[in-house]
This record gives C-alpha cells, structure tokens and sequence, in this order.
C-alpha cells in the first residue's frame, strides 16, 4: 500500500476540523466535506483557531500540507487515499454516506471511521469493500490527545491496518492498535 497523502475527511462538526488541521500540519493533503456552505465557513475559522493553538504548542509544519473546503462530494473525494468520516454516532446513517462514498473513491482508497463505539464490521456491513473499513478514532480534542484508536473490522485487512498505525506514527501520533472491536 502506498503512502497516504490525501485525506478527506466526512464531517464539519467537533472532531473535523482538528483532525483536519493536524493531518495539514503533518504535509496531507487535506479536504474537508460538508454539504453546509457555512458549516464549511465555519469549519475554516475553526481550523484557523486549531492552528493557532498549534502554533502556540510549536508543533512543526511539514511541507506539502493543505486544507480545501469542498461542498460537492464527487470533488471532495477525487483521489482521495484516506476518507476519515466523523459524522454523528448513529449506525445506519455512517453505513448510508459511506455506501455513497464508495462509488467515488478507487478500490484501495481505506474508509476510516472516528467511531467512538460502533462496531466497525457493523458500520462496514453492506459495502462492497469491507477489507478497506477500519476504526481511527481520535479523542477530543483530536489536536492535542496525541493518540489514536485503530480498530479493525471482521474482515479488514492487515495492510490497511498497517497504513493507519503508520500514518498515525507520522503525524507524530501514538497509534494503540485494539484487539476486539
């Protein structure tokens, strides 16, 4: 599996637009989606504010790093290698915007849940992909907890758990790999 180097990341709300700003600062290539005009307004001030934060704690920028705002879904996801969804906490609707993802990101692109407690094989049920499913989750606030959840699925599979622990190393995170989901 090639190095992640495009993130786009599903959900404008709390945990968004710090995930965004750290992934940025770490030389990915960052898109935030959000249908919502102002949400995607808002998510940017947020971001600002992140980064300011970071600044202040003298986090290194690493080149490369960018953040754009995308309120069509077909161009947020455009080669994409990691989609991060952090949407609310409610199973049928992660399992509904992640089947429409599907259909605009290549096959090896990994679909990354910030789930705090749904089952990943749960939230991978009825996509064509499920190998590519995996649990990131971040604590909150994602830009100042340097530690990550991977949570693999049922049938994830090892090179796609291997990307996310090294992804997680490289933005200067500790990844803590679970055994159970």
């Amino acid at each position: 599996m090639s190095e992640l180097n495009r993130a786009t990341i599903l959900g404008t709300g709390t945990m968004g637009p710090g995930m965004g700003a750290v992934l940025a600062r770490a030389g990915l290539q960052v898109t935030m989606f959000d249908t919502s005009p102002e949400a995607l307004a808002r998510t940017e001030g947020t971001v600002g504010v992140v980064d300011g934060v970071l600044d202040r704690l003298e986090v290194p920028v690493r080149e490369g790093g960018s953040i754009a705002y995308e309120s069509d879904q077909a161009t947020a996801l455009k080669d994409a290698d990691i989609v991060l969804e952090a949407i609310p906490e409610k199973l049928e609707l992660k399992q509904e915007v992640l089947a429409g993802v599907e259909g605009h990101i290549a096959a090896e692109t990994i679909i990354a849940s910030n789930t705090s407690g749904l089952p990943i094989t749960k939230i991978a049920a009825g996509l064509a992909h499920p190998e590519r499913v995996i649990g990131w989750h971040w604590s909150n606030p994602p830009h100042l907890i340097p530690m990550n959840e991977v949570v693999n699925g049922e049938r994830t599979a090892p090179e796609v758990t291997a990307a996310v622990e090294e992804l997680t190393r490289r933005i200067g995170y500790h990844p803590v790999t679970l055994k159970k989901e």
